[in-house]
């Protein structure tokens, strides 16, 4: 049980400002169903699905952003 608490909090964690509404519009559902989902009070799949999207996303960008900064400081 802690592990799937501690794995809620990291995704939490995770979606910035913002995010939650991004993922409901991407997800077709509302906000407050992305919300259940983020707090463990849901297991909606497909809002499930959108959440690992959403931050595989994330953080591919914050990757490249991160490689670009390298390249021009160097």
């Amino acid at each position: 049980m802690q592990t799937a608490i501690k794995k809620q909090n990291q995704i939490k964690a995770a979606i910035p400002h913002g995010g939650l509404s991004d993922i409901a519009t991407r997800s077709q559902k509302s906000i407050y169903t992305v919300s259940r989902v983020v707090n463990g009070k849901s297991r909606n799949r497909k809002v499930l699905d959108e959440i690992d999207r959403y931050l595989l996303e994330l953080r591919n960008r914050d990757e490249s952003i991160n490689h670009n900064s390298m390249a021009l400081a160097n």
